[in-house]
């Protein structure tokens, strides 16, 4: 309301950030993690602007720089290719910012304090020849549960699946065949995941399910819109576990056709992505 004041206009406005009002008890409260992003669009969004400025002490990359350190800073990405990159495990946006801008059509523009001159980001909705393409290749560790003899049965699989929307755990890859299959739990910036597999696996063991979860996996993204559509990823994929001498354990295509991922042991990150970087940039 304060924002709205005839005598406020084209005055700079010096807001704390990282606080918010709890809906139970109508305190000020601390938002939490990712709080200080997250607040920034929730003002941003309240006083109608267009584009918000988040600097950071890091750069969203192509790769991480660590194992590619020439890896070039992505121009340009849309919410969803973000959100991706934030899953992946990219600390430079928040989970809930992005989804806030989203919401408001909010333009975010990602800059690096300590780097001004290695460019920035542009997160939109704009999806445009010169933005359409694979934008990153990215890697996180990833949990692999393994199913093994199934019941013969009708809807016994179906049963492992509703024990994982109980808890609003997705899986975004499944390989096998009705008595032995395999899926990659998907966490979530909440850790969902973390905080109830125990239950998880104890509801699946319940149901009479042989079940296993791997931790030693890690799951590799070629990031973009309509990834899954571009040959050049698919074969950018196959060459690099070729010459690798890798097998292609697990592959999906999540339903926002945003991310093409493969699952493989956590030893062999950095020769995957380098491998997938090198061949598709």
């Amino acid at each position: 309301e304060a924002f709205l004041k005839p005598e406020y206009s084209g005055k700079i406005v010096v807001v704390g950030g990282f606080m918010g009002i709890d809906e139970e008890t109508n305190k000020l409260t601390t938002i939490g993690r990712g709080g200080s992003d997250t607040h920034a669009a929730w003002i941003a969004a309240a006083l109608g602007a267009r584009c918000l400025y988040i600097y950071s002490d890091t750069s969203l990359r192509r790769a991480n720089p660590k194992i590619v350190p020439e890896a070039e800073v992505v121009p340009q990405v849309t919410y969803s290719e973000m959100a991706e990159f934030i899953v992946f495990g990219a600390e430079i946006l928040a989970y809930r910012a992005n989804e806030a801008a989203e919401e408001a059509l909010l333009k975010l523009v990602l800059r690096n304090t300590f780097g001004l001159n290695q460019g920035e980001t542009i997160v939109s909705s704009s999806i445009n020849n010169e933005n359409y393409g694979i934008k990153g290749v990215a890697a996180c560790p990833a949990a692999v549960l393994a199913l093994s003899h199934l019941p013969n049965a009708p809807g016994a699989y179906n049963k492992v699946t509703e024990v994982l929307t109980k808890y609003n755990i997705g899986f975004v890859s499944e390989a096998g065949d009705l008595r032995n299959s395999s899926m990659v739990l998907n966490d979530t910036p909440d850790h969902l995941l973390e905080r109830n597999i125990g239950m998880v696996m104890k509801e699946i063991y319940e149901q009479g399910i042989v079940s296993e979860l791997v931790y030693k996996t890690t799951r590799i993204g070629l990031i973009g819109e309509g990834v899954g559509k571009q040959t050049r990823g698919l074969v950018a994929i196959g060459e690099t576990l070729q010459s690798l001498n890798l097998p292609l354990n697990m592959m999906s295509i999540p339903i926002n056709g945003v991310a093409l991922s493969l699952i493989t042991d956590s030893t062999h990150v950095p020769t995957v992505v380098r491998g997938l970087y090198n061949r598709v940039f």
